[in-house]
């Protein structure tokens, strides 16, 4: 799968944008070069795609005697057949066709590949991560939102919308998966329940103290963290039931609070999907956690087939 030793990554992001050189090193792992860092332009296109055009000069002529003929793209926002991003929220940008514009203005360039930063995360994992060792897996990351990617036979899948964006029911209304059960929605949710101003690590802390210390936590606290995580763990065992994956991998900001609720998650996912012929649910933490999207990048851009 992996063809170019060196591709060109671009990093996307609502807030950061990043430009680097990534190589695979001797064992086969990816190691950055060279990237350069800017907050991302909002609102123009045109003034996007300047700013990006910008940082790969900067980057040639910082590292002259390294060649790419690839780039991968890192997007924060809805892709269309790996090539325009359809809408960028954050950015308030809709119809950016950065592909075709990277590859008229760089002609040896044979080709530029984009993707969901989630989608790339998930396919960085599958190849060189945490669930390297596989061959089906699903990256799901939870911080201030709810993205996920799905990897078949080493392969990514691409979906229109990310898992976060899927409906459920809650309290009678029908609401996006990430509404309650992000990090920010486990704040929300602690608001619901008579909590105000109460983060999710306020929540995550009052539970770690009460199992350390063996005390019962204070009723709408156990309300909201049983919620957010039965809520959580019903998302995890319908990916296990609809794709019988080998690994989900775990990532985000939440996950700084892996060892107050990991168990719970697993022992109720594990539940729901318990009367099923499954391969058990297997956790694990991501690799590129902090690094996912270069990384997430680089590795679609490994991954173009000419």
């Amino acid at each position: 799968m992996i063809k170019p030793s060196v591709t060109l990554a671009i990093d996307l992001g609502a807030t950061n944008l990043r430009v680097g050189l990534v190589k695979i090193d001797e064992k086969g792992m990816p190691f950055v070069v060279d990237v350069i860092r800017d907050s991302s332009a909002k609102d123009n296109p045109t003034v996007l795609y300047h700013e990006i055009t910008t940082m790969i000069d900067q980057i040639i002529h910082r590292n002259p005697t390294i060649k790419f003929t690839h780039i991968g793209v890192s997007l924060c926002g809805l892709v269309e057949n790996g090539r325009t991003a359809t809408k960028l929220p954050n950015l308030h940008i809709e119809h950016f066709e950065l592909a075709d514009w990277l590859e008229r203005d760089y002609p040896g360039v044979i080709k530029v590949l984009c993707a969901n930063d989630a989608n790339c995360a998930a396919l960085s994992e599958a190849i060189f991560g945490s669930a390297s060792d596989v061959n089906d897996s699903y990256y799901i990351t939870v911080s201030s939102g709810i993205g996920g990617g799905y990897v078949y036979q080493k392969q990514l899948i691409n979906t229109t919308l990310e898992i976060g964006h899927c409906v459920r029911e809650f309290e009678g209304k029908l609401v996006e998966q990430e509404q309650y059960l992000s990090g920010n929605g486990l704040a929300r949710l602690a608001a619901y329940n008579g909590l105000e101003n109460m983060k999710a690590a306020d929540i995550f802390n009052a539970v770690r103290e009460s199992k350390r210390n063996n005390t019962p936590l204070e009723p709408k606290i156990k309300k909201t963290y049983e919620d957010w995580y039965k809520g959580l763990g019903l998302l995890i065992a319908n990916l296990q039931l609809e794709f019988n994956l080998d690994k989900i991998v775990l990532a985000g900001g939440v996950m700084k609070s892996s060892d107050v609720f990991m168990d719970d998650l697993f022992h109720v996912a594990s539940a729901f999907a318990a009367n099923y012929p499954l391969k058990p649910i297997r956790f694990v933490l991501a690799k590129f956690d902090q690094d996912s999207g270069l990384v997430g990048a680089a590795t679609v851009g490994f991954s173009i087939k000419d």
